[in-house]
């Protein structure tokens, strides 16, 4: 049976899943004994599945929502049941996905839980101690492998610090997004002050990178070794945009886009030509 196609025929099922209370899945009855647990098993359909069908069952829900959802399905789905939570347990992908927002003693839990694999760094929300946060990227910063940065436009700069806080030599993918939907009159292709974002030349394999709602400094350190590069234009000028893409050699997949501000009328973007 192939897991992939049925469960891609129900769109809402993990989300809705990692929103439902335990006692969704178990009877309401306590079990009074091992054997009686065992068969509260066996009498639900959660139960019944066996650990491989559990275990793509849980990585197609994993691969399915985005990371601020994913700490609180893998949460649900490990206190199911003593099997569920095997099945989880043992299952060390599930463990990845790690929140700045958490403490340092939350990290290393889901650390240990991840085994050896490598992890994914994300930021939602407003840093309160930056010591606190350098200290965790640099103890981990050999087994970090992606971020995904979300910030509104006051915060910026949290995500500049976080980027530029350590050596990552093992972060192959940044993604970027800062939200400026309180702006929305922002002059196109002329970068606002406090929408700037510096980049350091700490991140020596960088394959992908994602920059949406800020202009961003020093992309040229990264540029050479980027096979992809997506990244809205609505805070660049187009001569810096150009010479940006000129240095990007080697890339194998390319994203624009932007936005014109409501005071912009029915002005039309700059037609671009060849980089080259």
């Amino acid at each position: 049976m192939d897991v992939d196609l049925y469960l891609r025929t129900q769109p809402g099922f993990f989300k809705a899943l990692s929103f439902l209370p335990v006692s969704k899945f178990l009877p309401s009855m306590a079990p009074s004994s091992p054997v009686a647990a065992t068969s509260i098993r066996r009498m639900t359909p959660a139960g019944c599945l066996p650990f491989e069908l559990l275990e793509q069952i849980f990585a197609f829900g994993h691969r399915s929502l985005c990371p601020s959802e994913i700490s609180r399905f893998v949460v649900t789905v490990s206190h199911v049941s003593k099997f569920w939570r095997h099945v989880s347990l043992h299952q060390k992908s599930l463990w990845t996905t790690l929140d700045l927002a958490w403490s340092m003693q939350h990290w290393k839990m889901w650390a240990e839980r991840a085994g050896g694999k490598l992890l994914h760094c994300v930021l939602s929300s407003h840093i309160n101690s930056r010591t606190k946060i350098q200290s965790r990227l640099e103890h981990y910063s050999t087994r970090i492998c992606s971020m995904k940065l979300a910030v509104s436009r006051e915060d910026i700069e949290d995500a500049e610090f976080v980027v530029n806080a350590t050596h990552f030599p093992a972060l192959t993918s940044l993604i970027i997004c800062v939200n400026n939907e309180n702006h929305p009159n922002r002059h196109p292709y002329e970068p606002d002050p406090f929408e700037v974002l510096a980049l350091g030349g700490n991140i020596p394999r960088l394959k992908s990178l994602d920059i949406q709602g800020a202009y961003t400094l020093n992309v040229s350190r990264l540029a050479h070794g980027l096979k992809h590069l997506s990244i809205d234009l609505s805070d660049w000028a187009l001569p810096d945009w150009l010479d940006m893409l000129r240095v990007c050699v080697n890339l194998e997949s390319l994203e624009v886009s932007w936005d014109l501000p409501c005071s912009a009328g029915d002005r039309s973007p700059p037609v671009m030509g060849p980089p080259y």
